[in-house]
């Protein structure tokens, strides 16, 4: 009804901001190969009452991602395609597709600029499409349209997603005679306490994937080294009393 009054008169019905609380969870419940398997759960909420926002119930997806590129699999509930998030060493001379829930589709996401926040080195990508055709409306069987503006902030050895800020994304219906007219608008950003959980964790993806890619190599070839001469210093001392016992003047060198 809301929608077709819209319709009717833009003016007498303006839009309605509501303020909600995201919660998403996502766990592992196991791994085949390079597939990841995890269970993600959302719930929407009324920032102002706590009860389920309408329109939006909890829902419970089983999602699977590949562990080497961040990208979503075959046997994803809803059909998800694109990227899970960005993958290990992200590059910014290239551009992802990264899933967006309102587009029901992956959207590209380009390198725009380097930021340092809290100590970490963080890769600015943004995500920025106008009038993007996402079918017809189910009941209008109008032209719905798609408007986004979506910045993500990430760690770039590990790919790890610290921040999001989306103030602009809208899906809209074309009407014939009056244009374009917004049914829905998201103006969305991650909490304080997560950024701050986030950057921690993006600096201890970096601690460990530095020594695992920079370091430990080279402690292994110390080893080695430190291996390879002990050998060598063994195998000497080992040979010195056959040598010796080789030029006694006591015993022939060879004997029957």
């Amino acid at each position: 009804p809301r929608t077709l009054g819209l319709l009717a008169d833009p003016q007498a019905l303006p839009v309605v901001k509501v303020p909600v609380q995201v919660h998403r969870e996502r766990k592992a419940t196991g791994a085949e190969g390079d597939k990841l398997m995890l269970n993600e759960q959302v719930t929407t909420t009324r920032a102002d009452t706590g009860q389920e926002l309408a329109g939006y119930p909890k829902t419970n997806k089983g999602l699977v991602i590949d562990r080497r590129n961040s990208e979503y699999l075959d046997g994803t509930e809803d059909g998800r395609t694109g990227g899970f998030g960005l993958p290990f060493h992200v590059d910014k001379n290239k551009s992802y597709q990264v899933y967006v829930s309102a587009a029901r589709a992956p959207l590209e996401a380009k390198y725009v600029a380097t930021e340092t926040v809290q100590g970490l080195e963080l890769y600015v990508f943004k995500v920025d499409v106008k009038d993007r055709p996402m079918g017809a409306h189910p009941d209008l069987k109008l032209p719905l349209v798609l408007d986004s503006a979506i910045t993500l902030r990430a760690e770039p050895m590990s790919g790890r997603v610290v921040d999001i800020e989306d103030h602009a994304t809208t899906v809209s219906v074309l009407h014939p005679q009056r244009g374009k007219l917004p049914l829905f608008i998201s103006d969305v950003e991650l909490t304080d306490a997560t950024v701050a959980g986030q950057i921690e964790e993006g600096k201890s993806d970096r601690t460990v994937l530095l020594w695992l890619g920079a370091y430990m190599p080279w402690i292994f070839v110390g080893l080695g080294i430190v291996l390879a001469v002990g050998g060598a210093t063994g195998f000497a001392w080992a040979m010195k009393p056959k040598v010796r016992a080789a030029s006694s003047p006591q015993q022939p060198p060879y004997s029957a």
